[in-house]
């Protein structure tokens, strides 16, 4: 926080107040723009000097800032129409004069606001002498033009209510600020943090393991759920298998299109060179030919020259002629023929060139070729894979099912089987007639012989255990014949089903206990006894019949 530089005239009424030592200066030189320091009191004075004499304000001299105090009224201030000031006509200031007034009375408030607020933050129970001797570096800002808690603060202007929650002197949020009771403020620095993932739903992990540990250790004991988990771990593998060998396809399709281009830039270059060359051997034929033929020009010359040296001498032996003219185009060929043989020597190295880029071509291409089909190959084969391990999950879903509802079923089996009373809980608990019978061998037979039975599945281990138990103790004997027990038919006489139509009824010694009579031993009758210890019901006019039911 800054004081603005004011100027002005007159002198000030301003003191320096116990406890808020050097607040102003009052040697009436220069007020100027200061960073503030610390005193005894905790609170902040400025280092501040006069620069002009200005008209006296009337403040009082003691504004009661003594270390500790406590509230507003303490600091001895005066409302404005009580420091003794005088309407601005009737003090003679200019303009410019009540507008550093204004401004100094501004600057007051705001110095009062923002120790008020301090106070409220740090505690107002400070001893004397115990204040912050910590520099704030906000302090070498202007007062009202750079916030007191940094960049992203509020400044504290006049209007800003003095008992709001204010940023902390030094910068900081507010949440920051040491509390009254001493303790350290909690810090914020997690508080952008990504937030956690509480909701496990969507996390496909963790609704695997979930279905996992919601799995019925009887259903993953299943042997077919067993054997179709470990189609699925096959597929699974083997998916994983192909991805990694297509990745490896790609990688290996990606570097033969590199070389099978650097092949072809490769062939290129080369015949460019080989067209280079052949221009070159071109050019170096035409400069051959036309040294020949300017050293046969030059012969000619030479021997018309010893021609007409000898017809002038009247038949004379000729004399010799120039030679220097054959012996430059002499020169000329030989070094036209040396040029043309370095020139085809160029153009056959660059053919042998051109031959080996173009064999390196064609093999770049045939790797890439080669490398192209791999890739499809292994591609077509992954996605058959894909296609089997998602069948394979569909037949582990199934097998699962599967063994679920069979689990589910034996559990309903095991529970023990209330015997129904009346046609509507028999048919609720075993079924309509005609359904759900199934064929157990069993000692039914005369003398507990082995016979296979047809009953409700429901009371087959039940029928079973009655004729086990009968021929357990010794009355098997006294078993003369059985005469049935699953038969979908009526009542005798009767349109409603029989309890043999259900297959819940047999009929044991028909021809000496007939309906409406009872011949029954001894034996017979500990023989129904065990029938009644198992459930079965025997009709009192038919002794027969033992029905695995109730009123009906």
């Amino acid at each position: 926080m800054m004081i603005m530089r004011l100027q002005g005239a007159g002198q000030t009424g301003l003191g320096s107040p116990s406890g808020f030592p050097g607040a102003f200066g009052t040697d009436g030189s220069q007020f100027s723009t200061e960073a503030f320091q610390r005193g005894q009191s905790g609170f902040l004075n400025p280092v501040s000097q006069w620069n002009s004499q200005l008209p006296g304000l009337g403040f009082n001299n003691g504004m009661g800032m003594v270390p500790g105090m406590q509230s507003f009224p303490v600091m001895g201030m005066q409302n404005p129409s009580a420091m003794g000031m005088q309407n601005p006509p009737v003090m003679g200031m200019q303009s410019q004069q009540q507008q550093q007034m204004m401004q100094i009375m501004q600057m007051m408030l705001q110095m009062m606001q923002m120790m008020l607020q301090m106070m409220m933050q740090n505690g107002m129970g400070q001893q004397p002498g115990q204040g912050n001797q910590q520099q704030n570096p906000n302090f070498n800002q202007p007062l009202g033009m750079t916030p007191m808690g940094g960049a992203n603060q509020q400044p504290m202007g006049a209007n800003q209510p003095m008992g709001g929650q204010q940023a902390p002197i030094g910068g900081g949020s507010p949440q920051q600020a040491a509390p009254q009771g001493g303790q350290a403020p909690q810090s914020n620095q997690n508080q952008h943090a990504a937030p956690k993932n509480n909701n496990p739903a969507a996390d496909p992990k963790a609704a695997d393991n979930r279905e996992q540990q919601n799995d019925d250790p009887t259903v993953n004991n299943d042997p077919k759920v067993q054997e179709a988990q470990k189609k699925v771990d096959d597929a699974d593998k083997k998916t994983q298998d192909l991805e990694k060998k297509v990745q490896e396809d790609q990688n290996k399709v990606k570097q033969a299109d590199d070389k099978a281009k650097q092949a072809a830039d490769k062939a290129k270059q080369a015949g460019e060179k080989v067209k280079s060359s052949g221009e070159k051997v071109k050019s170096a034929d035409g400069k051959v030919k036309s040294a020949e033929g300017k050293v046969k020009e030059a012969e000619q010359k030479k021997a018309q020259q010893q021609q007409a040296a000898g017809d002038a001498k009247g038949g004379a032996a000729p004399q010799a002629a120039d030679n220097s003219g054959v012996e430059s185009a002499q020169n000329e060929l030989k070094s036209a023929q040396n040029e043309q043989k370095t020139a085809k020597d160029e153009e056959a190295k660059a053919k042998q060139e051109e031959t080996k880029a173009k064999q390196e071509e064609s093999k770049a291409k045939e790797e890439q070729s080669k490398a192209k089909q791999q890739l499809q190959k292994d591609q077509q084969e992954l996605q058959k894979v894909k296609q089997e391990a998602q069948q394979a999950k569909q037949e582990l879903q199934k097998a699962k099912q599967q063994a679920q509802d069979e689990a589910k079923k034996a559990a309903a089996d095991d529970k023990p089987l209330d015997r129904p009373h009346g046609r509507n809980q028999i048919e609720k608990e075993f079924g309509r007639p005609g359904t759900n019978q199934t064929t157990v061998k069993m000692p039914a037979g005369p003398g507990g012989k082995e016979i296979s039975v047809t009953c409700n599945k429901k009371i087959a281990d039940k029928l079973k255990a009655t004729f086990e138990d009968i021929k357990a103790q010794g009355l098997s004997g006294d078993i003369k014949s059985f005469d049935g027990c699953f038969n979908n038919r009526n009542k005798r006489g009767g349109s409603s089903p029989s309890t043999h139509a259900y297959g819940i009824a047999v009929d044991i010694n028909a021809s000496s206990n007939p309906m409406g009579q009872s011949h029954m031993t001894a034996n017979q009758r500990r023989i129904a006894e065990i029938f009644k210890a198992h459930g079965f019901h025997q009709l009192k006019n038919d002794p027969m019949h033992f029905q695995y039911a109730t009123g009906y």
